[in-house]
């Protein structure tokens, strides 16, 4: 059975389009932080009026950060973060970019730390260059380093797998590096296919996430 803030949500992007109005207030009185985060930027995002839109956008940027947890925060500010990539505003991504990243860095966990960057730069593949790579670097740092008495990271060599047509296609020989830093030879091997199975692969499909569908 779907919860009620995952319906409100549903009813909130269904309405954006033709009633602005009332999909910002039900997004608006969503309770649960993480869904309210979510609806306001699906609505931000259908929405036409650029007032209405910078407010969803900060309300959700907010409803992001009352989560609490760092890495709760970050994936749902995923969310407004794509908003703002697909809908312009240029200094005001660069601005949360650099707050988001920031926040990141406070997590000790490079499991959690990874988890959170493939959802802000899944956010930031349409983002100008300099921006996606920003992100990248702390990725692949997290998705590199070793855990806890000094184990391989195989969440993050895996992460690493799923980025590299990606990679690939925005630059070989940073994806050529990012191979080399999967010590697992299965991995390794899966992420060469992923590179030759897919030359000409569409990013944001690849990476659909966070979804603003």
């Amino acid at each position: 059975m779907t919860s009620k803030p995952t319906q409100d949500r549903h009813r909130a992007k269904r309405l954006a389009l033709s009633d602005p109005d009332e999909a910002l207030r039900l997004a608006r009185d969503i309770e649960d932080h993480w869904f309210r985060c979510q609806a306001l930027a699906l609505v931000a995002f259908r929405c036409e009026s650029d007032a209405m839109r910078a407010a969803a956008i900060t309300e959700s940027f907010q409803a992001g950060w009352e989560l609490g947890a760092v890495n709760r925060v970050v994936v749902a500010s995923s969310w407004p973060l794509k908003v703002l990539c697909k809908k312009g505003g240029a200094e005001r991504l660069e601005d949360e970019v650099r707050r988001l990243l920031a926040i990141i860095d406070t997590d000790r966990s490079p499991v959690r730390r990874a988890e959170s960057l493939d959802f802000v730069l899944g956010a930031l593949i349409t983002a100008p260059r300099e921006l996606f790579w920003q992100a990248y670097e702390r990725l692949e740092e997290a998705c590199s380093a070793p855990l806890h008495g000094g184990k391989r990271n195989v969440k993050g060599e895996a992460l690493l797998v799923q980025w590299m047509p990606v990679l690939h296609a925005f630059d070989p020989v940073r994806a050529e590096a990012a191979l080399a830093a999967i010590q697992g030879p299965v991995l390794a091997e899966r992420a060469r296919a992923n590179i030759a199975q897919n030359p000409d692969v569409n990013p944001e499909k690849w990476i659909p996430r966070p979804s603003l569908d």
